[in-house]
């Protein structure tokens, strides 16, 4: 009876070893599949619209300061603005941002989540938090006064786009068994996500353009 027991246990032990391991193989599948699905969505090339549009953004901004330069407009607030707009558009000019996207390649969920994580914590944590409090002086003196308030709720609705996208990025990179429609369907959330990331880094440019032609604004001497 002892024997017959102990047979029945080790069937048991076998079986149970048995469906771990097909259930741990089965994840290991989907998950590489998952993953294969994911790796090669959205395609930048050399002339890609949207990257093109922020780079000549940025070169407007860059001419914008050279005029200010030359301009030698001694008004403090507007230097004080012409400074922090210089070190943004260093910042947004950086390694590992859009500006500097490798293109001729495929971009998966990691890339483009990684690209929306540099724009939180250097053009908006570095960027806007740290550089721009000159726009959010609620002083009188301040000739940024009066667009403050609109600046300020564009960033934080970009925020609030960019965490968005981020977020249904890291959802669509779950375990989970994937058929023909739910790989269409990330399929077209990334290329959404990816939209929605790189339209970031264009408003927050467009915002600051719109600086850097308000400084030259100014007049001669402030």
């Amino acid at each position: 009876m002892k024997n017959f027991i102990k047979e029945y246990l080790k069937i048991i032990a076998v079986a149970i070893t048995g469906f771990v391991f097909v259930l741990t193989s089965f994840y290991f599948v989907i998950n590489y599949y998952h993953g294969e699905e994911l790796k090669q969505q959205v395609y930048v090339g050399e002339s890609d619209p949207k990257l093109v549009t922020y780079k000549n953004t940025l070169n407007q901004i860059k001419t914008n300061l050279v005029t200010f330069e030359k301009n030698k407009n001694t008004n403090q607030a507007y230097q004080k603005m012409y400074n922090s707009i210089s070190t943004c558009h260093t910042v947004m000019t950086g390694q590992g941002l859009y500006y500097s996207m490798e293109t001729n390649r495929y971009y998966g969920a990691n890339d483009i989540y990684q690209l929306g994580s540099k724009f939180q914590s250097e053009i908006l944590n570095v960027c806007w938090a740290l550089q721009m409090g000159s726009v959010r002086d609620d002083s009188s003196t301040n000739p940024f006064k009066e667009v403050s308030p609109f600046i300020t709720s564009e960033v934080n609705s970009i925020s609030e786009k960019t965490s968005g996208a981020m977020e249904e990025l890291l959802n669509n990179s779950s375990y989970f068994y994937t058929t023909r429609i739910t790989s269409t369907t990330i399929r077209n959330y990334l290329t959404s996500d990816y939209s929605m990331i790189v339209d970031s880094y264009q408003d927050f440019a467009d915002i600051i353009l719109s600086l850097s032609k308000m400084i030259n604004e100014g007049g001669q001497n402030g």
